[in-house]
Formats: C-alpha cells, sequence, structure tokens
C-alpha cells in the first residue's frame, strides 16, 4: 500500500472503500479468485478495507496450510 501511504503523507486521505480498491489492484494475478470474489460479493454494498484485509489474511493461511 506505499501509493496510499505516499498519498496520506502528502495529507491527501482516501474512503475506505478506495484503500480496499487500491489494495486488490495491486495484488499479484495469482489473488485473482479472490478480488474477483470479493468484488462481486461487494456489488450492493461499499467494500471494506478491513473485509478485504481479512480476506486477505484468510486466504493467505489457507494456501500456507496446503503449501501452495
Amino acid at each position: 500500500m506505499g501509493l496510499v501511504n505516499q498519498l496520506a503523507s502528502a495529507k491527501i486521505s482516501l474512503d475506505d472503500e478506495l484503500q480496499a480498491l487500491l489494495l486488490l489492484s495491486s495484488l499479484l494475478d495469482n489473488w485473482e479468485t479472490l478480488v474477483v470474489s470479493l468484488s462481486n460479493s461487494c456489488q450492493e454494498d461499499k467494500l471494506s478495507l478491513e473485509a478485504v484485509k481479512a480476506s486477505l489474511l484468510n486466504e493467505e493461511t489457507e494456501r500456507k496450510e496446503l503449501g501452495a
């Protein structure tokens, strides 16, 4: 989230949903399934940064357990 940190240091604040979208867009291609899943699950509601972070941590834990 280097871009978010740079903007914050320039006193430019981003709303929660935009931060979540920036985080998702910064992921490598092997995270595409999770990105699509999260994007599709939040069509009605706003995407939250906390929900994205929690999903990423859960996915990373599962990948480690599977040895991927």
